[in-house]
């Protein structure tokens, strides 16, 4: 069954300007473990995806990585500021669940999004709640990031 339609684009705020292109579809990074609905919207052709708990409702910015063969996978873009130099409008997406050297937990998953202000990174985590953190990547194994904690 189709979920409830999309009020506003999360990306250009345009209003009751968004169209249903997949649901049911597992996103690579999410805050809530369900099942998420994709939405393009008219105006800015930008997606949204949402996701629904009882009464609670969760809509993302979104991206889509086609694939060959196979149906894309959309990514969640969270709205965070930079965690080293604070601004929010030059960070972006670079590493979805990423290789954490020391996370705070073992339990969390991590996204690293760069920053394009200071040329540094930060990790999100997003279980329950997002969470930023200042990290660093390993000179040696550039897949590899540590967070910058407790050091305070």
């Amino acid at each position: 069954m189709p979920p409830e339609s999309l009020q506003a684009c999360c990306w250009c705020g345009a209003e009751d300007s968004s169209d249903l292109i997949d649901f049911d579809v597992q996103v690579a990074n999410a805050q809530v473990d369900f099942d998420h609905a994709i939405y393009r919207c008219s105006v800015c052709t930008k997606l949204s995806a949402t996701a629904q708990w009882g009464s609670q409702k969760f809509a993302y910015k979104a991206l889509e990585y086609p694939r060959t063969l196979r149906k894309p996978i959309y990514v969640l873009v969270y709205d965070i500021a930079c965690a080293w130099c604070g601004r929010s409008d030059a960070i972006e997406p670079a590493d979805v669940n990423a290789t954490i050297g020391n996370p705070a937990s073992a339990r969390h998953r991590y996204d690293i999004y760069a920053c394009n202000a200071c040329q540094r990174y930060t990790a999100v985590s997003y279980l329950g709640q997002v969470f930023t953190y200042p990290a660093t990547q390993d000179l040696r194994y550039p897949s590899m990031y540590y967070l910058e904690v407790g050091d305070e």
